[in-house]
């Protein structure tokens, strides 16, 4: 098929709602990426006519998206004429809202139009096991506390993005356990958190955000077919294939609960878990170990497990053991090693079912991955014919936040021209973009 063929002529069921749509956001898509420009430079970059690239301009200067300049004068000695209208995004005409409700803590960004922050905050939960009230209620603190540290009204906020440790129906109603997140199943998390404010909360599962963030800002800028495993406190997935999220039936594609079943692996424990756990283990053995020889009898490695953690097993955090291994104590590198084994497991059954391109592993263990991702690279030929590029993430804990970011303005700019479409030109031109990848 030529590439010169119209889009009337690729897709006969292209309406003229679709295509004055497609216009309009192609000339936005651009417009966010880019510096100030002209009509002209409009025009070349989305293959539009000039009449439709003003119009369109004109009604995001109307929305306040856009702002006209002063005009550029022909380009050339001695070249006389009217300048050129020329164009800029401001991406100050309103702002959105990125959350992480996580099982821990909640983090909160507020962003302009461009995604770029000028505000966030994190409050750590006093208990995994408070209450889903409590939980919604520091959530909605931490919304005020960077609208007021921003100095922007309620009121210009457009919308939240906001991603949950659990798997999330269409309807946004978290299909979770209340043994693991009390009382969250049975509550209207949007209603409750978004409660007096006018702008919509679109909620989705953290992994599937965590995908968003590395495609926008991380490691996986372009790729599509992406495994991003969010690896802390419990293992999840975020599938991004074929060039879209995957989100099953109803949002509950990548749970890994089968993980039980894999030998080796045996549940969906995160890696700072894992580390936690067998390290408060070694630590209660030292210590019956020690007991056992004497009153007389020391460690022996000031920067071991045993010392840092005091001798007291509910000290060690998968942190702590981080911190021994980095130290070199062979009890703490044992532990990150057989980490490092089991997710390689994990990486080797979902590249193997799904064939991704990449894989990042991400969350709050960052810290932990630095000193096993070459081993986990190690362990992987054995669970998998093709072996995934796989990459740490370089957002830190961040990742889902981007990804709330993302998705609240992908929203915004999906429905910015609603109430105007039917007025916008709907012009078939062969070089019409079809796809909104300019500032992913």
């Amino acid at each position: 098929m030529s590439r010169g063929v119209s889009v009337k002529a690729r897709d006969s069921s292209a309406t003229a709602p679709l295509l004055r749509r497609i216009n309009a956001s192609a000339v936005l898509d651009y417009l966010t990426a880019a510096g100030a420009v002209t009509g002209t430079e409009v025009m070349a970059a989305t293959g539009l006519s000039r009449p439709t690239v003003h119009t369109l301009c004109d009604h995001l200067i109307a929305l306040g998206w856009v702002t006209e300049l002063d005009g550029r004068r022909p380009e050339g000695n001695g070249r006389s004429g009217r300048p050129a209208r020329c164009y800029q995004f401001n991406a100050l005409a309103g702002y959105v809202l990125g959350i992480d409700l996580g099982e821990n803590k909640v983090s909160v960004v507020l962003s302009d139009l461009r995604g770029d922050p000028l505000a966030t905050t994190t409050s750590e939960f006093p208990s995994i096991d408070i209450s889903a009230r409590d939980r919604v209620v520091l959530t909605r603190r931490a919304v005020r506390v960077v609208l007021k540290s921003a100095g922007v009204d309620r009121s210009s906020v457009f919308a939240a993005g906001m991603g949950v440790a659990a798997p999330v129906t269409t309807g946004g109603h978290l299909l979770v356990s209340n043994d693991y997140l009390p009382g969250m199943a049975s509550l209207d998390l949007v209603k409750s958190v978004g409660q007096g404010y006018a702008w919509p909360i679109l909620v989705e599962n953290d992994a599937n955000l965590a995908a968003l963030g590395e495609r926008w800002r991380g490691v996986a800028a372009g790729v599509d077919n992406l495994i991003v495993i969010l690896a802390g406190e419990r293992l999840g997935a975020g599938l991004y294939l074929g060039g879209q999220l995957i989100r099953g039936h109803d949002g509950g594609a990548g749970e890994l609960g089968f993980l039980e079943m894999v030998e080796g692996v045996g549940g969906t424990e995160g890696i700072g878990a894992v580390a936690r756990i067998q390290g408060r283990t070694a630590v209660a053995a030292a210590v019956l170990a020690r007991q056992s020889a004497g009153p007389d009898r020391t460690d022996g490695q000031p920067h071991s497990l045993l010392a840092l953690a005091g001798g007291d097993p509910a000290r060690v955090t998968g942190n702590l053991v981080t911190a021994a291994a980095r130290a070199g104590d062979p009890v703490a590198l044992e532990i990150l090693d057989g980490i490092a084994e089991r997710m390689a497991r994990v990486v080797g059954v979902l590249a193997t079912m799904l064939n991704p391109e990449m894989v990042v592993i991400g969350g709050r263990s960052a810290d932990v991955l630095e000193l096993i991702h070459d081993r986990i690279l190690e362990h992987l030929p054995p669970f998998t014919k093709e072996s995934p590029r796989l990459e740490p993430t370089r957002l830190g804990d961040r990742g889902v936040l981007w990804g709330a970011v993302r998705l609240a303005l992908d929203h915004v700019q999906a429905h910015v021209f609603d109430s105007l479409t039917e007025l916008l030109p709907a012009e078939n031109h062969p070089s019409l973009p079809l796809t909104r990848e300019a500032n992913r």
